[in-house]
């Protein structure tokens, strides 16, 4: 499954969970939530969008993780957001 099918909305989600494993050892739906500024319910109907897609996994109530393939998308959405990032400081944007 590609990135193509994916919303921006989605990516950034999978970027986020990939940001918070980087700085947690456990991602939690309120982690999220907090992180993203939206409601618990928001974040989890997302969540089982992507744990159909097999992109991340989930149990109600418990930890939420990336899969292989999810952190393999995530890792691009990342770079591409610090190679934006970069460029518009570079350019002075």
């Amino acid at each position: 499954m590609g990135t193509k099918t994916l919303s921006s909305t989605m990516e950034d989600y999978l970027e986020t969970i990939f940001n918070l494993e980087k700085n947690k050892k456990i991602v939690r739906v309120k982690d999220i939530a907090q992180k993203m500024d939206v409601k618990l319910p928001t974040v989890t109907s997302m969540l089982n969008n992507l744990v159909e897609r097999g992109l991340i996994n989930h149990e109600k109530y418990e930890y939420v993780e990336l899969t292989r393939e999810g952190k393999r998308i995530a890792k691009d959405v990342y770079r591409r957001h610090v190679i934006f990032f970069d460029f518009g400081t570079l350019s002075g944007l």
